[in-house]
């Protein structure tokens, strides 16, 4: 246990001696690091981190709230650019934690299993910049965490926006357009396979095959020999 105790001096005389007060708080020092399970950690923390609660849209919170989360945002980012701040990472995490205790105490957080967005706000959450991010980084390694934090969604929530906008899953949009570049590939450079398959993003050769001749009925190598290679559409 920990006590913080404060005295506070007065200017109301009890005789001859000035009056004082004093005050104590006593708690335990875990429930600052969140390492016993407390009702923070249950009602609040854990929600979130479980993915069943979400970030509101920032248009839809009161000025009060979007004031107070500004205010903090503001701190942060100021006390971000001052490394010499001696108490940097917990300042930060503070201010943190004031942002979701604005965001709690207007019940501005979503539930994630049952989302309520209006036809404008689908169309606001535009998939355009989810699939600029696949067009521009299909080389590269891409996770679920990158697409949906475009769109600041929830993982499971945004594979299932996705797939009810587009009709398939955000991977296998990705992998049919890496196929779709490969296949192009193969048509206008004699690059081997291997390197076609790494040049699109794929790291496993065996899995790029596989995925290939899903989408295109045949092998890297047996639509690289087709005598009209251009009857096979690239889409």
């Amino acid at each position: 246990m920990f006590i913080l105790l404060i005295r506070e001096r007065s200017t109301a005389f009890l005789g001859d001696s000035l009056c004082s007060h004093h005050y104590a708080l006593l708690f335990p020092l875990e429930f600052l690091s969140f390492a016993r399970y407390d009702i923070c950690q249950n009602e609040f923390l854990t929600p979130l981190l479980c993915g069943k609660l979400r970030f509101p849209f920032g248009d839809k919170l009161s000025p009060a709230c979007t004031a107070v989360i500004g205010q903090n945002i503001q701190k942060a980012a100021l006390c971000y650019g001052n490394g010499d701040a001696p108490c940097r990472p917990l300042t930060i995490k503070i201010a943190l934690l004031q942002i979701l205790e604005a965001l709690f105490s207007n019940r501005a957080f979503l539930n994630a299993e049952t989302p309520s967005h209006t036809q404008e706000e689908l169309l606001r959450y535009s998939l355009k910049p989810v699939f600029s991010y696949m067009e521009e980084h299909y080389m590269e390694k891409i996770t679920l965490e990158q697409l949906s934090g475009i769109l600041h969604m929830n993982k499971n929530y945004f594979c299932k926006f996705f797939k009810e906008k587009v009709g398939k899953t955000p991977f296998s949009y990705l992998n049919e357009y890496r196929i779709n570049q490969a296949a192009a590939l193969l048509l206008k450079s004699s690059l081997p396979i291997t390197e076609v398959a790494l040049n699109t993003g794929f790291e496993n050769i065996s899995y790029f095959i596989r995925q290939f001749k899903h989408y295109r009925g045949c092998t890297p190598s047996a639509f690289r020999n087709l005598k009209t290679p251009g009857s096979v559409p690239i889409i």
